[in-house]
């Protein structure tokens, strides 16, 4: 029977790579597929985490110009969150989107 089979396979250290491949590939704790999701986890946190890291650069810069300028921070609190002083009426005109 093991004359059918191609000398390759016959091979004592080609049969013991495959297998130790097949291990560690799919068998194993820590195995090849969990590690290239893992990978890919963390290259998508790295970005999550650039991105928060500019926007919080942005928020503290606003904060800051808020601080000192009164009028920028009333328009702000008008125009984004719709805020009214007394004896005052807000209308608010949204426009519809066309759809195709």
């Amino acid at each position: 029977m093991l004359d059918r089979l191609p000398k390759i396979f016959r091979n004592f250290y080609f049969t013991t790579g495959v297998l130790f491949l097949l291990y560690f590939t799919f068998f194993s704790n820590p195995n090849l597929i969990e590690q290239v999701k893992r990978y890919r986890g963390v290259k998508d946190l790295k970005k999550e985490k650039k991105y928060y890291l500019e926007h919080r650069e942005k928020v503290l810069n606003d904060r800051n110009s808020f601080q000192s300028d009164t009028v920028l921070l009333e328009k702000v609190a008008r125009e984004k969150y719709y805020m009214r002083r007394e004896n005052e009426d807000v209308f608010i005109i949204e426009r519809k989107k066309i759809e195709d």
